[in-house]
């Protein structure tokens, strides 16, 4: 009901009261305190209201007409006044009017009981309980209406840029906006000055939004003194560099604190040593598209080599990065951790599963930038993009085969059963073998330079064996074998067979499997079925996955280490122990885990064995 403008309050105290008569007749009898707070609230609930500014201050003034008399209902309405005034002060948005919960703390759930013992009708007391909740629900309407009229008003008069795109979005304030109303100093006829302070601030530097909220830059800046050489250190860059970040956030995105971080992306072209003409926007101000449009700031992760360079979205890229990550570097920060910790410091051990870093300060420090520049150095050289994306191709190749001793250097139990004995031909100069480990995989296709690491899986789950033929000692073709059936009925198909970068064999070569084959329909030469049918049976009941917390050794290493010369430098050698003393990474390693560990070792706690 729209109450008539003659009403006056104790009117609508009278008609509420009705109203609670109607439903329970004798209410007045049980002399309870909560039936004039119940009365309080359902003539409240029929006022209406307007909020007015009070000067400097984000507080609500808020009249109610009829206007109340003091000292009524001075608590319910005290909790409007706050909760309205709270839109403009907090992030809260959608929080209800507390009224509810006041009426419980004043005694409701008693007094029904009261009222129960007293013989009054279920009926009625669910009645009584639907009027006073239809009195809140029209309340907090009332309220959230409030609500967003006074955080209107406080923008349109402190922030009016910002009041003028409120429309098109949801009606609650950020950390930011928070922050630029300045409304620890509701009140205070300095308010102004400092939100003028802020929003210069802000429109400089919103790309780092979050740190100009930091206790000491906001003071500086709630001062008037002057910024950049404050948030320059804040940051460990120049002031040069910080110019870069001036207007580096779009202008419709100044009055936010979420967003990329900016931060993480300064910290991370600092730490691969980007040059600041390689910044987004060649390290210019006001270049928020170049910004918006940079990996640097989509980073889920860091990288150990330039994310705008090096695409680590771009497969095989990742996977060349990730795979040079696991097979080179982690065994050799392993075989030195080794050697500097007779104990391991958790926090190290952490670290050598994926080199990923155990805290934000070791992220910024001079040990990580100089690791990965001994990174960069050994893995791309000098290259350009193109370059080393051209040998990223190649390297991909042989993707298979890496992966393959990798699992194997990490699976419980290694290689898988020939099919059969090796088979020599009647001249004495074939020989056919079965091949049973990724390492053998691997070294027939180097030497006959094709790619059978991808056949890894299938021969260890049994499905598939790889044989090679030799001739005179020397690796002359590649067959496939595709297994299938049970211990009595056990077949094989020839797939594949190929030579010299994955040529046709010769005509012997040929002849030479077609007098293998029929070696084995003859029973001449007896394939090993039992062996094969229970490793294909075990190999179905067990998970057989490549992950592993098994750490990779030195062996692995240089056991793959020619597999990488083609992703390396050219003129690398091709021993990996060379390579390695020739380099710098492992100075850059042991520095890195020793500040990693503490200056102090005596003191870390979290020593683990081995």
């Amino acid at each position: 009901m729209t109450p008539s403008p003659s009403l006056t309050w104790s009117v609508l105290a009278d008609i509420s009261r009705g109203r609670l008569r109607t439903t329970i007749p004798d209410i007045d009898t049980a002399a309870h305190p909560i039936i004039d707070l119940l009365t309080n609230v359902l003539a409240l609930s029929q006022c209406q209201f307007k909020t007015a500014l009070t000067p400097h201050s984000v507080q609500a003034q808020i009249e109610a007409r009829p206007s109340l008399p003091k000292g009524v209902i001075s608590d319910a309405y005290d909790l409007i006044v706050e909760a309205v005034t709270d839109r403009a002060r907090s992030t809260a948005w959608g929080k209800q009017l507390p009224i509810g919960q006041h009426i419980g703390q004043a005694g409701f759930l008693p007094f029904v009981i009261d009222l129960l013992k007293a013989g009054v009708p279920h009926d009625s007391i669910r009645e009584l309980a639907n009027l006073v909740s239809m009195a809140i629900k029209t309340l907090n309407a009332a309220f959230q209406a409030l609500g967003d009229a006074h955080l209107q008003a406080v923008l349109s008069r402190d922030l009016p840029e910002r009041a003028r795109r409120w429309k098109d979005e949801p009606k609650s304030l950020n950390p930011t906006i928070v922050w630029v109303l300045a409304t620890h100093l509701s009140g205070d006829p300095q308010r102004p000055d400092v939100i003028i302070r802020r929003v210069q601030a802000l429109q400089l530097y919103a790309s780092v939004s979050d740190m100009l909220m930091e206790q000491p830059i906001s003071a500086a800046i709630d001062g008037g003194l002057p910024l950049n050489p404050i948030l320059a250190k804040r940051l460990d860059i120049s002031e040069t560099e910080l110019r870069s970040l001036r207007g580096a956030r779009e202008q419709e995105r100044i009055f936010t604190s979420y967003g990329p971080n900016f931060v993480t992306a300064v910290r991370e072209l600092k730490a691969h040593s980007v040059p600041l003409q390689e910044w987004p926007g060649n390290g210019k101000p006001d270049q928020p598209q170049a910004w918006l449009n940079t990996p640097w700031l989509t980073l889920r992760e860091p990288q150990i080599l330039r994310p705008d360079r090096f695409d680590p979205e771009e497969d095989e890229m990742r996977d060349a990065i990730k795979a040079f990550r696991d097979d080179i570097l982690c065994p050799l920060v392993i075989d030195r951790a080794r050697t500097l910790f007779p104990q391991m410091p958790r926090r190290i051990r952490d670290f050598l599963y994926d080199l990923r870093f155990p805290s934000s300060t070791l992220l910024e420090s001079q040990e990580r930038k100089e690791f990965l520049s001994a990174v960069r150095k050994a893995l791309v050289g000098s290259r350009g993009p193109k370059s080393f994306g051209e040998a990223v191709s190649i390297w991909h190749r042989r993707a298979a085969s890496i992966a393959a001793v990798r699992h194997e250097h990490r699976a419980e139990k290694r290689g898988w059963p020939a099919i059969c004995e090796p088979w020599h031909s009647a001249n004495g100069i074939d020989v056919i073998v079965s091949l049973t480990s990724a390492a053998e995989l691997v070294e027939e296709g180097n030497a006959l330079d094709h790619c059978v690491g991808s056949y890894y899986d299938p021969c260890r789950r049994g499905e598939k064996q790889i044989l090679s033929l030799r001739r005179n000692g020397a690796h002359a073709a590649t067959i496939e074998l595709s297994l299938s059936g049970g211990e009595k009925d056990l077949s094989m198909q020839v797939g594949q067979f190929r030579t010299w970068r994955n040529a046709r064999p010769d005509q012997a070569s040929h002849d030479a499997l077609k007098d293998f084959l029929a070696a084995i329909n003859r029973g001449e030469h007896r394939l090993q079925r039992k062996t094969l049918i229970a490793h294909r049976k075990a190999m179905r009941d067990v998970w057989d996955g490549s992950w592993s917390t098994r750490r990779l050794s030195l062996d692995h290493a240089r056991s793959v280490f020619p597999l990488y010369l083609s992703l390396l430098l050219r003129g690398t050698p091709g021993d990996f122990d060379k390579w390695h003393a020739a380099g710098d990474l492992d100075a850059s390693i042991a520095r890195l885990l020793i500040a990693m560990a503490g200056a102090e070792l005596e003191a870390i706690s979290d020593y683990i064995p081995w």
